[in-house]
């Protein structure tokens, strides 16, 4: 069971694929924008 606060380690990713994940807010922004211009 998870412990009531957890927050996902993304830096084993970032070192797997040797690159930087953006934050989620910027990637969320982004996938916002996107729909507006598909819409």
């Amino acid at each position: 069971k998870r412990p009531p606060y957890s927050v996902m380690d993304k830096h084993t990713t970032e070192q797997i694929i040797e690159t930087p994940l953006p934050h989620w807010q910027h990637s969320l922004a982004t996938m916002l924008d996107e729909l507006k211009t598909t819409i």
